[in-house]
Order: C-alpha cells, then sequence, then structure tokens
C-alpha cells in the first residue's frame, strides 16, 4: 500500500467536520494569503456598482474622501487627528431618543480613526504639514466616485491587516480573524436564511474548539462560549459583514431601539453572493505546497 497516496487522498477528501471543506482546503484558508486561494474562492468584478450604493464602508469612505476633496486641504488638530466636526459626521454610535454621544476627538472613536488609518494606508489621502489632502488615487475617487476596485482594496485591507479588536478594544482573539475565510465559507453554507449569532458561534466552535482557549476567564467575564459569542457578533459580523455589506440584520440597522439581540439575526446579501466565486470551475486544482501538512 502507498501510505503517501493514501495520505493524499484523505487529506483531499471533504469531511463534515469541515463543512464539506478537506483537511487540504481548511489548511490553504488558515495559512495561505487570499490571492492563493483561487481554487477554494475568489472575488468577482463583475458585478452591478449600484450594490455598493448603501454599503456602510463605502458611504464612509466617500464621505472622508468628499470633504478633503471639498477643502483641498484639511487642517488636523494639534495631535493630528481629523477635524471634530468631520469625525461627528463619520461617527456611528448609535443615535437614541433625544441623546447623541459625540467623541471630544478622533482617537476616541475607533470606528473612524480605523477607516482614515486604512485610507491613508492604502494611498489615497495623505498628511503632511500637519494638513490632509488626497493623493491622485483619492483625487480619482473623489472625482469618479468609489468604484469595485476600489471596494475589493478596502475589504482586503481589512480583511488581513486591520487590527479587529482595536476597534472594541476588548480582549485579542486572533484565532477569529486568521479564520476570516473561513468565516465567509461559513456564511455561505449556513446564512442564506435568517440565522442567529448564537447559532452560528457554536457552528463555529464545532470546527475550531480551540479557539475558546483566547478568551480570557475571571469574575468580569461570561463563560467562554458567550465571551467568543459577543465578539463574533461585534467583530465578525456588526464590524466586518454587516459593515462591508456582507449580511443584513433582521431590522433595520438604523432604528433607534436597535439592540443586540435585535441585530441577533442575519443573512447574506445579493452582495455577498454576487462578489465570492467558491470553487470555481476554471481552479479546481487544491494543491498544499510540497513538505507542508495539513491540520
Amino acid at each position: 500500500m502507498d501510505l503517501k497516496k493514501l495520505q493524499e487522498e484523505m487529506n483531499s477528501r471533504p469531511i463534515a467536520e469541515f463543512l464539506g471543506l478537506s483537511p487540504n482546503q481548511m489548511h490553504l484558508l488558515l495559512h495561505y494569503p487570499f490571492e492563493d486561494l483561487k481554487g477554494i474562492v475568489k472575488f468577482n468584478s463583475s458585478f452591478d456598482k449600484d450594490l455598493l450604493i448603501k454599503v456602510p464602508v463605502v458611504t464612509k469612505a466617500s464621505l472622508l474622501i468628499k470633504r478633503v476633496g471639498e477643502a483641498g486641504e484639511l487642517k488636523a488638530t494639534q495631535r493630528g487627528f481629523l477635524p471634530i466636526k468631520l469625525v461627528h459626521e463619520l461617527d456611528d454610535f448609535e443615535r437614541r431618543k433625544g441623546f447623541r454621544h459625540k467623541a471630544v476627538s478622533e482617537e476616541h472613536v475607533a470606528s473612524v480613526l480605523a477607516l482614515r488609518l486604512m485610507i491613508m494606508d492604502l494611498g489615497w489621502l495623505k498628511k503632511r504639514n500637519s494638513k490632509f489632502s488626497l493623493t491622485k488615487k483619492g483625487q480619482k475617487i473623489y472625482e469618479h466616485g468609489l468604484d469595485v476596485s476600489a471596494y475589493f482594496e478596502l475589504l482586503e485591507f481589512w480583511m488581513f491587516k486591520c487590527n479587529w479588536s482595536f476597534l472594541d478594544r476588548a480582549f485579542e482573539c486572533h484565532f477569529l480573524q486568521q479564520t476570516t475565510v473561513f468565516i465567509l465559507y461559513l456564511l455561505k453554507q449556513k446564512a442564506k436564511e435568517l440565522i442567529s449569532i448564537q447559532d452560528f458561534t457554536e457552528l463555529y466552535i464545532k470546527v475550531f474548539p480551540l479557539s475558546l482557549k483566547e478568551i480570557p476567564v475571571g469574575e468580569h467575564f461570561q463563560p467562554p462560549e458567550k465571551e467568543l459569542e459577543w465578539v463574533m457578533g461585534r467583530r465578525c459580523i456588526e464590524k466586518f459583514a454587516a459593515y462591508f455589506g456582507l449580511v443584513q440584520y433582521l431590522t433595520d440597522e438604523n432604528s433607534a431601539k436597535q439592540t443586540y439581540q435585535v441585530r441577533s439575526k442575519f443573512k447574506t446579501t445579493e452582495l455577498f453572493r454576487e462578489i465570492f466565486s467558491w470553487f470555481p470551475v476554471e481552479e479546481t486544482k487544491i494543491v498544499v505546497p510540497e513538505g507542508e501538512k495539513p491540520h
């Protein structure tokens, strides 16, 4: 019996525990950059740009670029942050009856700070001599709008370079972000219809029980499963998937009565179904580089 061949066959077989993925495929999802996953998933760029119109990250990025473009140059604060008036305009804190939290500086609004830093890292915005201005790429977006290609730049940056824990200043939980592509696959498999964050997290834990090891324990924390559910709902669903228009909640996101419990059910959007091509027929061969072993 050829043990090597047998092992290769076993590692190539879809297994139920991985929701139909093989060990080889799971290994690639966890350890390889997005551009190396063409046999499993790739971006489709030929979708209707109108699907981006109401995507939160697109509207906020477009607004930031628009305000800087209109000003030509926008003076930074003494500490180098965006002007507070623009921060308030970009701020996504929940609106409540008779109350609106207003931060005193960009550094106190993680979502705005993360957005601005991402746009600068992508080369759309620059800061020189304590003034913000658009680069050539940013000027093009200002003149023609944020297109499909720019959206994918934002998406890829957020998936692989943004520190998600920065957005809520809670515990790190690196493993959750390391499995971003699998989370997209889990959305594909289980979120075509409404699913609760609790059920979604339970499915995730069944595949990655070791993820609970990253959750802190102590008298001020809930059981690890509940803490992971909170992080999944906050970072992965709200601050990533919904922020990029990949899922929609059961109720209106802008409702004044919006609560975590109300937002707990979601499903994938038309945009999600349009932009990801899973197991494309022209890229079907899955190969783990020689010398590496799938987990």
